[in-house]
């Protein structure tokens, strides 16, 4: 529970301090979770959540209800980026894609507990 407002306020924080500026603005990518053709009807106990913020070249991907490992992928027409992180729960994660040309991108993150995608443009 400690970890969990502790990481909702760190959030909040980075938040305001994101909007602060003026010249460049946080863009949340929102993430949808892949409905496979085998996929339970019953819902989770404690389902996983993601969330990704970009902001000035980096991705950041919080997760909460979930502990383990995450692939990240990013592609476009004009790009790529994979990356593998592991969170611990409440945890998130900050990827560097500012090496990417700008362009529309599909982000799509590999879990145990299923496959999210959200779309963003740079």
């Amino acid at each position: 529970m400690r970890t969990n407002i502790f990481s909702l306020l760190f959030a909040v924080a980075s938040l305001f301090s994101v909007y602060a500026d003026s010249n460049d603005q946080a863009k949340e990518v929102e993430l949808r979770k892949e409905k496979p053709s085998d996929y339970p009807r019953a819902p989770e106990l404690n389902p996983a959540q993601f969330n990704a913020i970009l902001f000035m070249g980096e991705l950041t991907v919080t997760a909460e209800n979930y502990t383990g490992s995450v692939t990240l992928q990013v592609t476009g027409s004009t790009g790529a980026f994979t990356e593998t992180a592991y969170f611990t729960e409440a945890g998130n994660a900050v990827f560097d894609i500012s090496s990417l040309p700008e362009g529309v991108y599909l982000l799509t993150l590999y879990t145990s507990r299923g496959i999210y995608t959200g779309e963003f443009s740079l």
